[in-house]
């Protein structure tokens, strides 16, 4: 059977492990995105408009068509015709004839689902499986690959390394944290060293590594190991570790060795200890049960760290991401914050109006807001709610800008109209069932009448539904 590997540089071999070259590029991105989006199949114009945007479109589709013709009379040799379904209409990738890295990475990493722990933690049934998962990311998804000319499929391709890299990094620290907890500590720092090898801005991860240290009796590795965090976020973001981080320091200083060993346990970092600053209201949230665990799905499922709630004015969009966001702050170790946008006029505006809502002050006066932001999101780990984007569409440039920066920042939008953008995730509401039932305890039950019953109540204590 053929193997692909996504992750690293794109590989494609059989089972003996000889290599297959593809010499055009255009050949390794089109079995690229088929392979990686294999859930459906693909129409011909899109990828038209994928890879050859600028082509006129019969020149587009003769292109599309050679290379396709190309790409399979390679395949033939290898015993994988049926790799590629096609039609005069679509194409599709047939996952099930071919070993691809990717969905094996992803099988991996649902090994614990259903385990009776936290999500944030390995036992001792899934660290196995995790460990596997780790080992086979050789590097960035298509590592070093592009195509000239083709936004569209770049930024497909900014929003898959992401999401791999995410992926990546949270398995890295699950497996820090599996291996600290059991006193595993040559492993443990072994795997929070590799988190720095992708991220050496990742603090948790140089937390951890102090930690470690102090666990082995080496304070005075632990303190090397901040200077190393305090000189790295100094010289790339201007700014000074964590406050968790430089309390440990203090505590280290503080203490001879051995009482410092004793007495600085490991902080869990996947634990929240951020801000939540999400609007209360008087009232009770009513229904919307099947929205709200789609929001939390799409959330958790990290595909997509820009999730646009779509629907026109008066759905209730705001409050139900508000409520979504409420469900997900000890998910978010730096915090859950809610940045309302509709008194804000101009896009240049956005940038001091997010800031605000997350508390960042702007110090550096020959920088621009958006760099300072950006600065400051980038190493956390936060849920940022926007509410009210309709008006703010050229802005947009700025979200995608925060994704490419901030890995581990995840964007919850609400908007009256969608972004279009391929890194948005769209979700559309609509207005709450109404019943249609002439039973009153039929209609009592529905969210509608319910919502509307309580709202009535609290304008007249008398109301009572009946059957008039």
């Amino acid at each position: 059977m053929l193997h692909l590997n996504l992750l690293g540089a794109i590989t494609l071999s059989d089972e003996d492990g000889h290599q297959v070259r593809l010499p055009a590029r255009k050949e390794e991105a089109l079995l690229a995105f088929l392979a990686t989006e294999n859930s459906h199949a693909h129409s011909r114009e899109s990828l038209m408009g994928l890879l050859w945007p600028d082509s006129p479109p019969d020149k587009a589709r003769l292109s599309l068509r050679v290379n396709l013709s190309t790409l399979k009379k390679r395949l033939k040799p290898l015993n994988a015709d049926g790799l590629l379904s096609t039609s005069s209409l679509e194409i599709r990738f047939c996952a099930d004839q071919c070993v691809l890295d990717i969905v094996k990475f992803n099988q991996l990493l649902r090994s614990g689902d259903g385990h009776a722990h936290r999500r944030d933690e390995l036992c001792d049934q899934c660290f196995l499986p995790f460990a596997r998962a780790v080992d086979l990311y050789r590097g960035a998804f298509l590592d070093g690959f592009y195509v000239d000319g083709c936004q569209a499929y770049e930024e497909w391709l900014f929003m898959q390394r992401e999401r791999f890299r995410v992926l990546h990094l949270d398995a890295l620290e699950k497996l820090t944290d599996y291996h600290q907890r059991r006193s595993h500590l040559e492993t443990a720092l072994a795997y929070a060293r590799r988190q720095l090898e992708v991220d050496p801005l990742r603090e948790p991860a140089h937390q951890r590594i102090m930690q470690i240290h102090l666990a082995q009796g080496d304070r005075a590795a632990a303190l090397r190991q901040y200077e190393r965090c305090r000189a790295v976020l100094e010289d790339e973001l201007g700014l000074a570790p964590s406050i968790e981080i430089q309390e440990l320091h203090q505590q280290i200083q503080a203490r001879p060795t051995a009482q410092a060993t004793a007495a600085i346990l490991p902080v869990r970092t996947s634990a929240p200890s951020g801000q939540v600053n999400l609007p209360v209201y008087l009232t009770p949230f009513i229904g919307r049960q099947d929205e709200l665990d789609l929001l939390a799905a799409r959330i958790h499922q990290g595909t997509y760290r820009l999730i646009s709630l779509v629907g026109a004015g008066g759905m209730g969009k705001t409050r139900l991401v508000v409520e979504a966001a409420r469900r997900q702050v000890d998910h978010f170790a730096d915090g859950v914050y809610f940045a309302p946008l509709a008194s804000v006029e101009q896009a240049q505006d956005v940038a001091d109006a997010l800031a605000s809502s997350l508390g960042v002050t702007f110090r550096a006066a020959e920088r621009t807001a958006q760099d300072q932001l950006l600065d400051w999101l980038r190493p956390r780990h936060l849920l940022l709610v926007i509410d009210n984007f309709e008006h703010l569409v050229a802005a947009t440039p700025l979200l995608l800008a925060i994704l490419h920066t901030a890995p581990q920042v995840t964007l919850l939008i609400t908007s009256r109209e969608p972004l279009r953008v391929q890194a948005e995730d769209l979700i559309h509401l609509t207005g709450l069932p109404v019943p249609t039932s002439d039973d009153l305890a039929a209609v009592g039950k529905a969210a509608a009448a319910r919502l509307f019953v309580d709202r009535a109540y609290r304008v007249d204590k008398s109301f009572r539904l009946n059957a008039d």
